[in-house]
């Protein structure tokens, strides 16, 4: 297979984003499990759906969202 100079540009350009996106949820999933940890639901939440949006299959974010939903009662969320 040849590489043409736009097929690398696309592809190197795809990593990034993807890398990025990836850096970007481990960050938000960061900051929402101290804050569930510190007893923030409020500010656990808003991290942590940032992270579930960027990375909706991730099994980890999605149990400490759901851990922050019924901190705050929020039970059907949950």
């Amino acid at each position: 297979m040849r590489w043409t100079v736009r097929s690398v540009v696309v592809l190197v350009c795809v990593v990034q984003l993807t890398a990025c996106t990836s850096f970007q949820a481990s960050r938000a999933y960061q900051r929402g499990s101290v804050a569930l940890a510190r007893g923030d639901a409020t500010l656990a939440i808003a991290e942590l759906e940032i992270a579930a949006t960027l990375l909706p299959l991730a099994s980890e974010i999605q149990n400490h969202l759901g851990i922050a939903y019924g901190m705050d009662g929020q039970q059907a969320a949950a």
